[in-house]
């Protein structure tokens, strides 16, 4: 479950920093599930579909989100502190080995950095907003960052600052459950 997480949790990551969708409806947390009883390699978040391009190769990634279809790997083989986007050049990182809260975006000295323990919490650093917490604990619907009111955004600094933590903190929470 592990291994399938973290491929999981990239593919959200670069399909939403990607997109300059707006609504709220990217604030929902998504509901997690096998496409198939007991099938590990296939899985539907919400709309959006991931699987392994191969059987039991936990090291490469099929995904479809957000209408926008790509695919995600590891850097090396069994490497799962490290994955990249093929088709679009993006590369994810652990800013430390083993820290699962805190992730470099490569080759753009930014960081994405959940507070110890607390997956209600988040910090993004390289941009204006600094904080980002939900409103009501494990309300992953209700918002609000260090500065003001994620509405008053531009489209792409919701995308980017706001709706990668947002969502990735929903995914996981929904999956180690």
């Amino acid at each position: 479950m592990k291994i399938s997480f973290f491929a999981l949790l990239m593919c959200c990551l670069v399909g939403i920093s990607s997109t300059a969708q707006t609504g709220h409806e990217l604030f929902m947390a998504a509901k997690v599930k096998t496409n198939g009883s007991g099938n590990m390699n296939s899985w539907n978040i919400g709309p959006n579909s991931f699987s392994t391009i191969t059987a039991d190769d936990w090291n490469h990634w099929n995904f479809s989100m957000l209408g926008q279809d790509g695919q995600i790997s590891t850097m090396s083989a069994n490497d799962f502190t490290s994955f990249k986007v093929d088709n679009l050049n993006i590369a994810v990182t652990q800013t430390t080995a083993g820290n699962y809260g805190s992730w470099t975006i490569v080759g753009e000295g930014k960081t994405i950095t959940m507070f110890t323990s607390n997956w209600n919490t988040w910090a993004y650093s390289g941009d204006l907003i600094s904080g980002l917490s939900t409103v009501v604990t494990d309300d992953f619907e209700e918002w609000s960052f260090s500065g003001g009111d994620w509405m008053s955004m531009s489209p792409s600094m919701r995308s980017i600052t706001l709706m990668v933590p947002v969502f990735t903190s929903a995914v996981y929470k929904q999956i180690i459950e």
